[in-house]
């Protein structure tokens, strides 16, 4: 499968806004939790990215001791071990749900699975939470679409399929804080909800 360079994306080659990472949220993630990339943390577990899209994933690699991707699809972790390959991070091949059978457990500061939770069953979200924080000793920072946002199947990949709408009052029942820009149910939108341990 030939993959798209994210710097010689033309309009021909994208149809969504998230390949890109808006002024916005990238404000709003540094706003939010400041301490972030404060040289606070040493160790992250970044669920999830795909070859357009790893939002935040330079800044870890850049402020972070020890990076470790864990990311579903087979074509999505070869373009990011080879994009990766001159710096000092661990991608891997693996499915979230059985996040505690891929790493030890307690062995990051933060876990950052962003734009991942509407790719899993309404019913599979709890339990999979559970299990990062088990790994995570300091902080979980998560992101997704704030609310309905359309998409199947994404260049073969069906884990790309949103399963479900996340409002805030899902993730707040679980002791996350939220923050959401935009109107619920629109494409623009965001929504990220953390918890510290």
């Amino acid at each position: 499968m030939a993959f798209v360079n994210i710097d010689d994306v033309g309009p021909e080659h994208y149809k969504k806004l998230d390949y890109f990472l808006p002024e916005e949220i990238d404000a709003q993630v540094r706003d939010v939790i400041p301490d972030l990339f404060s040289g606070k943390y040493k160790t992250v577990l970044y669920v999830g990215a795909n070859h357009l899209r790893q939002h935040f994933l330079p800044d870890f690699i850049d402020d972070y001791e020890k990076v470790t991707v864990i990311e579903i699809f087979e074509a999505n972790v070869a373009f990011l071990q080879e994009k990766f390959a001159d710096y000092k991070i661990n991608i891997m091949q693996g499915d979230v749900r059985n996040v505690d059978n891929l790493v030890p457990t307690d062995m990051f500061d933060v876990c950052f699975w962003w734009h991942g939770p509407e790719h899993v069953s309404r019913g599979e979200v709890d339990d999979i939470l559970a299990r990062l924080e088990r790994q995570t000793k300091s902080l979980i920072v998560l992101g997704m679409p704030y609310g309905h946002y359309e998409q199947g199947s994404e260049y073969g990949n069906d884990h790309e399929c949103h399963t479900w709408d996340i409002y805030p009052k899902y993730v707040e029942v679980l002791g996350y804080s939220t923050n959401t820009i935009g109107k619920p149910d629109d494409t623009l939108s965001n929504m990220m909800a953390w918890k510290y341990l």
